[in-house]
């Protein structure tokens, strides 16, 4: 079937005559010293008909209109198609550049034609494809006049410009020497307007004539003509996991005349190991990003090729490779990060060195200098790594030290993974403003010789390409430009990218990837690749089963979710260690949440490890928080944990009685005299507004409202004795019987006291910070939520540094101060963000790391009140 996109002016019809234009000749419009306004009507009519008679968005038009007698206002609608298809050149300056850039077009396609058509529409009609493009370049200035290198360049485009798809219309009067007259006119046809005739064109048929280009532009049939993957790609089964990996991975990319365009990474000749794609937003990034994965994974079985694939946007481009509801997947695919983030970026890098170390050390003792010599003595198949991260940018532009590490590592990484055989393919849409990317020849950049720019602005174009090197800006759609040289100009292919998106991606490739998982799956050859999406909440329930002790027995609980390669979740062991205590800092709705996982995870093991668990509930009544203290009690006391639950009312005392039994009074064997505020409430004992009942060595006297019943917990006075659990959300549930007495079991059995919003626990008695230092080497951890880290030191004490008694802190939403008292660094770089915490446990992590905490525990959800 006859594309489309091919016909072309290469005749046209204007003043009664036929006229060889585009692929065949140049015109030469002779300026009238009658009229001018009639000849420039001739230049208009020459290029409205070579526009009308070229299919809808292959003819670029250049105008120069040196008297500025703006001709070329008709054809302005051009450019409101979705592609700029008129380019003003305003100055001698921009004209040289012109033809510069046309001259560089004129060789291009003659190196894609390679001899083997008369010109270019020739070339076209034999591959049934538009390769190329057509461009008129129209100049209406007195030609004798012009600078001479443009006089000569404009020569040397007149004479080699139209079998290349570039021709030349000149409006200008002729020289005045008649041999410079016979030889500067010999490639063109000349036209003119006797003085006697009259010629004037219609504006408003121009502009008819440029709204049907723009309104066909947006029809399929002329948009989106495109080579099919397949086509570049053999798809059978013939060649399917038949490609070898020593010496590199090859890949295509689309079309550049009559050859196929690969590129290969890693080979031993040429040295070419990574690659950068630049281009703007929708000109094909990501569609030429699955070009390359498919391509890649057609080619080479999972034993051949891994692939870490990374993206920092939406994550659309790689969600096709995760598995999928049928349980397929990308077989070759190691990681895939969907909108990931500088964490999981950093977390890949520093994976991909490990195992960078890893293969170095065995190919030392193997006696090899890199992958290839490794494979050659041993014959032992090692897989080529390649990784692959679109809008790697976004890793590197901030202006802090993370930033500037992981520049520091991706420009090590590009300089020394070729031995490993390891290899990075970058992708932007942008690179100009990082600073990162750009200077010397230790740059980042510096490192990638395999540019693929698709179309994007001059800067961008310089950006990527190098400073001398505009192509990309020129190009037109489906076309991409790939240099093998470091953007060396006179390297440039432009390249017709192959297309794999659309019905093709469904009726295509998606049956593709399914053969490939079943042929990995019936080989024994892969596993599901580990997927990191940023945005998506971590659900407790999904690593409840790693809620184990760990290797010395002890307990754990789970913090959430590391961000690193097969990411297991943090687990905080709790064992009878000084220090063994958790604080958590901040505000956000993740916070309760963590705080019941850990007592879930905690509950899990108390099989192994008897345990008793006290829920300090001081936090307000909130109707919109998903999940309640009581909601826990009720789910550990189902799972047969021994639990009590305590209101912010009895909070003093449950932590001195807790205390008391476990000998760790502060400055007392003895428990303060204890008074039954309530009690005495109902007697009507009234010790005056103004009584302090400290002064007299007792607890403090509880204000008015102490015991509303919208409080819930057991009774002051006999703290020993079940209490119905008042609620005002709901019917009243019964509280577990108190085990705050049973000293039998006190040393065989732990106690975890896990305190929600602590900060509204007014005065914390000094045996709180007694238990936090030294309840863990007597079985009493502490897992604390304080909002405001200034409440936490107040309920710590001025004699010691609290913090020490929490090997322990995990920070949520909260400032800067905060985060350097737990990191113990005050310049700390952390900016709080949400579905994030930073967590840091002392005495078995080197430096804190950012997790993404629980969201979902399996708690019922609390009902909301009239519901």
């Amino acid at each position: 079937m006859t594309s489309p996109m091919l016909p072309v002016a290469r005749e046209v019809n204007v003043g009664g005559g036929t006229w060889p234009l585009l692929c065949n000749g140049n015109i030469w419009v002779e300026e009238s010293l009658v009229n001018s306004n009639y000849s420039i009507a001739l230049t208009q009519d020459f290029m409205c008909t070579a526009l009308a008679n070229t299919a809808p968005g292959q003819l670029n038009v250049m105008v120069y209109d040196e008297r500025l007698t703006g001709f070329a206002a008709p054809f302005k609608e051009l450019n409101e198609g979705g592609r700029q298809l008129l380019d003003i050149l305003s100055s001698k300056q921009d004209l040289a550049l012109a033809i510069t850039r046309l001259k560089e077009q004129v060789r291009s396609t003659y190196d894609m034609m390679q001899g083997t058509a008369p010109t270019l529409a020739d070339f076209r009609e034999h591959e049934d494809y538009p390769m190329g493009g057509y461009t008129l370049l129209v100049v209406a200035a007195n030609y004798s006049l012009l600078p001479k290198d443009i006089q000569v360049n404009l020569d040397i485009l007149a004479t080699a410009g139209p079998r290349a798809g570039v021709s030349i219309i000149m409006h200008s009067l002729l020289p005045d020497d008649e041999v410079m007259k016979n030889i500067v006119l010999k490639p063109y046809q000349h036209a003119w307007i006797p003085q006697e005739n009259y010629y004037e064109t219609n504006a408003n048929d121009i502009i008819a004539v440029a709204h049907n280009i723009t309104e066909k532009l947006k029809d399929p049939a002329y948009g989106t003509d495109s080579i099919l993957f397949n086509t570049v790609e053999n798809l059978s089964d013939d060649v399917l996991w038949q490609g070898s990996s020593i010496d590199g991975v090859t890949f295509s990319v689309g079309r550049y005349g009559k050859r196929n365009v690969e590129i290969t990474l890693g080979d031993s000749l040429n040295q070419r190991h990574n690659a950068l794609i630049t281009g703007a937003v929708g000109q094909g990034k990501s569609n030429l990003i699955s070009v390359i994965i498919h391509s890649l994974c057609q080619r080479y079985s999972p034993q051949e090729l891994e692939l870490y694939l990374l993206d920092f946007k939406e994550g659309v481009t790689l969600q096709p490779f995760c598995q999928q509801a049928d349980g397929a997947y990308l077989p070759q695919a190691r990681a895939i990060g969907l909108e990931a983030d500088r964490e999981f970026g950093l977390s890949v890098l520093e994976h991909l060195f490990d195992e960078h170390r890893k293969r170095l050390k065995l190919f030392k003792e193997a006696g090899a200098q890199n992958i290839y010599d490794y494979r050659k003595k041993t014959g032992i198949i090692i897989s080529r790594i390649v990784l692959i991260i679109d809008e790697f940018q976004m890793m590197i532009d901030s202006n802090d030290e993370k930033s500037r590490h992981i520049a520091s590592l991706l420009t090590n990484a590009v300089r020394l993974f070729r031995a490993a055989g390891i290899h990075i393919i970058l992708a932007s849409q942008t690179i100009g403003n990082s600073m990162a990317l750009m200077g010397g020849e230790n740059t980042l950049l510096a490192q990638v010789p395999i540019r693929i720019a698709l179309k994007n602005s001059v800067s961008e174009s310089r950006a990527t390409l190098g400073m001398n090197n505009e192509a990309a800006a020129y190009l037109r759609p489906h076309e991409t430009i790939v240099n093998l040289n470091y953007g060396n100009p006179k390297d440039n292919d432009t390249v017709n990218i192959a297309y794999a998106g659309g019905e093709f991606e469904e009726q295509t490739l998606l049956p593709l990837r399914r053969k490939w998982w079943q042929y990995a799956i019936n080989a024994h050859m892969t596993r599901p690749p580990f997927v990191f999406d940023g945005e998506r909440d971590r659900d407790w329930q999904s690593d409840a089963s790693l809620a184990v002790p760990d290797i010395s027995g002890s307990p754990v609980v789970l913090a959430g979710g590391r961000i690193e390669v097969d990411s297991e979740p943090l687990a905080i062991p709790l064992g009878r260690d000084a220090g063994r205590n958790i604080a958590l800092f901040g505000s956000g709705e993740h916070v309760p949440v963590e705080l019941m996982g850990f007592a879930l995870a905690l509950a899990r093991q108390s099989k192994e490890h008897a345990a008793h668990f006290v829920i300090l509930d001081a936090m307000l009544p909130d109707p919109s928080r998903p999940y309640t203290c009581e909601q826990l009690r009720n789910m550990l006391q189902a799972q047969g944990v021994q639990v009590d639950l305590v209101d912010r009312r009895h909070i003093t005392k449950t932590i001195q009685e807790i205390a008391a039994q476990h000998g760790l009074n502060s400055g007392s064997d003895a428990l303060l005299p204890t008074v039954d505020w309530e009690a005495a409430a109902d007697a009507n004992t009234d010790f005056g507004a103004d009584f302090d009942a400290t002064k007299f060595g007792l607890p403090p006297q509880p204000s008015s409202d102490s015991f509303s019943n919208t409080d819930t917990g057991r009774s002051t006075a006999d703290i020993a004795v079940p209490m119905p659990s008042l609620d005002v959300n709901g019917p009243s549930a019964p509280t577990s019987t108190s085990h705050l007495g049973d000293e039998s079991t006190a040393d065989e059995m732990e106690t975890y006291i896990f305190g929600f919003g602590l900060d509204r626990v007014g005065r914390m008695p000094e045996e709180f910070s007694t238990l936090c230092d030294q309840g863990p080497t007597n079985g009493i951890h502490v897992l604390g939520w304080w909002r405001k880290y200034s409440a936490f030191e107040k309920q710590m004490g001025i004699a010691s540094d609290g913090l020490d008694f929490f090997d322990a802190r995990i920070a949520f939403q909260t400032d800067q101060r905060t985060i350097g008292n737990i990191t113990g660094d005050p310049a700390f770089e952390y900016t709080p963000e949400d579905n994030r915490a930073l967590a840091w446990d002392a005495s078995n992590m080197n430096e804190p790391a950012i997790i993404i905490p629980y969201a979902t525990v399996p708690l019922p959800i609390a009902p909301h009140p009239g519901i």
